[in-house]
């Protein structure tokens, strides 16, 4: 059983997954948190305004991203590349998967449904989960 754990934790696809995961719980934890402290806190309220549920959704995406960023460069990928051109990719990455996320968000919270653009968070968190490995594996960290 051990040795089949060091392989499992050895491949990029799972070191990358423990990373995600933890990265996920910086981002929605921080998202859902401000979301609760700041924001409205009963169904009957009027929902989050545009500008507030964006600021809270760049915190939490910012937060993970840096952690995010640092452990998959030299946990998950082993990259000795220069940073700077990772760094500058990964922004890329990071303001493409922020703008598609808010538009989401904010749709979502066009409703009265409090708990809506918690769900619509956690979903694309888990969209770009998935998109980001491959791009990550083939254009940031190659």
């Amino acid at each position: 059983t051990a040795a089949f754990f060091r392989r499992l934790l050895g491949a990029s696809a799972s070191r990358y997954t423990i990373t995600g995961v933890t990265a996920w719980l910086i981002d929605n934890g921080l998202f859902s948190i401000l979301k609760w402290i700041f924001g409205n806190k009963r169904i009957s309220v009027p929902p989050l305004s545009f500008s507030t549920l964006t600021l809270f959704t760049v915190i939490g995406m910012v937060s993970g991203f840096v952690f995010s960023f640092l452990t998959n460069r030299k946990w998950t990928f082993h990259s000795n590349s220069k940073m700077r051109w990772q760094l500058f990719r990964c922004i890329v990455l990071l303001a493409f998967n922020t703008l598609v996320t808010a538009v989401a968000v904010n749709l979502a919270g066009l409703t009265h449904i409090y708990f809506l653009p918690d769900i619509v968070k956690y979903t694309m968190s888990c969209a770009i989960g998935v998109w980001n490995y491959f791009i990550y594996k083939r254009w940031v960290y190659k």
